[in-house]
């Protein structure tokens, strides 16, 4: 049996594939099994997974019907039997110490449950990009404060125990934009976890992305963060409102970024209501007013300035 059990879900990323799975075969750590789930793809991901399954005896592809990202994950988990099991999404690569650094972070703190990595940001076609993930990392119990935000921003950068999935269950299916910070909560409720200060992976940002789509975003952090607050609300109560309301602006964010105004005030009146001076001084509060301001100002120049040019045209007749 090997140390690590490696997960790679896809679903048509077959022209990104290759690189994936040629990132894992080059880490300086080697004892482990790569596990390739076909989430009903219809381009080439057969094709390279098979290829590579008939060259190395420690690579296995599997397809099934297409039912979404956390499915797939749980599939491979389902396969899994190693004691360290390993994420890597289809459109990243790792640098070659990933798995080396994560795991020796195990050897020295026996209690941890989980590792994750810093990362990059790469283009479409592999360059970097700059800056990188603005995210903090953060480590050891750190439940509360991934309930703000999921500063674990990407599963391949994570390295975690088999008792962490035997203990809380893989990834809530229902949840397919947000399954994987649901599970990271889960997780931070029983173990601590730590994180390697250096970039171990290169996350790929592309058009087909699933954090692009903003609405089923915003359904899958409303019913997370529901969740998990149901679930610990007596340890929970004294920041319930504050939660809350950190989502609510947060979600306020994300619609003003897509010129949904409506929405946009929809979630900052919830927020004020559920926390008011807590919503009042938060930096997205000031972004989001600014920005809705300044949108505001533009549609309304805008429409002044066709009221101006209709008048003028009548006046020349």
């Amino acid at each position: 049996m090997a140390l690590i059990d490696v997960i790679i879900p896809c679903y048509n990323y077959g022209m990104y594939l290759n690189d994936s799975i040629e990132s894992v075969l080059r880490q300086t750590f080697q004892d482990f099994n790569l596990f390739i789930i076909d989430d009903g793809s219809t381009d080439n991901t057969r094709e390279v997974g098979e290829r590579f399954q008939s060259i190395h005896p420690n690579i296995h592809y599997v397809f099934h019907e297409n039912r979404g990202l956390p499915a797939a994950r749980n599939v491979g988990l389902k396969l899994s039997t190693a004691p360290f099991i390993a994420f890597l999404d289809a459109d990243d690569v790792w640098m070659p110490k990933k798995l080396e650094e994560s795991l020796r972070l195990f050897s020295l703190q026996p209690n941890i449950g989980m590792v994750y990595t810093v990362i990059e940001l790469m283009d479409n076609a592999g360059n970097q990009l700059s800056p990188a993930r603005p995210c903090a990392p953060v480590k050891g119990n750190v439940f509360r404060q991934l309930l703000f935000r999921n500063r674990i921003v990407s599963p391949s950068s994570v390295l975690l125990r088999r008792e962490c999935i035997d203990k809380v269950g893989g990834f809530d299916e229902l949840l397919p934009c947000c399954a994987d910070w649901d599970l990271w909560l889960r997780i931070t409720r029983f173990f601590q976890i730590d994180f390697v200060a250096n970039p171990m992976v290169k996350v790929r940002i592309h058009p087909s992305n699933m954090h692009k789509n903003v609405e089923k975003m915003v359904r899958d952090k409303l019913v997370l963060i529901h969740k998990a607050l149901r679930d610990e609300s007596k340890v929970l109560s004294d920041i319930e409102q504050s939660v809350r309301a950190n989502l609510y602006l947060t979600v306020s964010r994300q619609y003003i970024d897509i010129g949904s105004q409506k929405k946009t005030l929809q979630f900052i009146l919830k927020a004020l209501i559920t926390k008011p001076l807590y919503s009042a001084c938060h930096p997205f509060f000031r972004e989001t007013i600014s920005l809705l301001f300044e949108n505001t100002l533009f549609i309304v120049t805008r429409r002044v300035k066709r009221f101006i040019k209709v008048c003028l045209l009548m006046a020349k007749r």
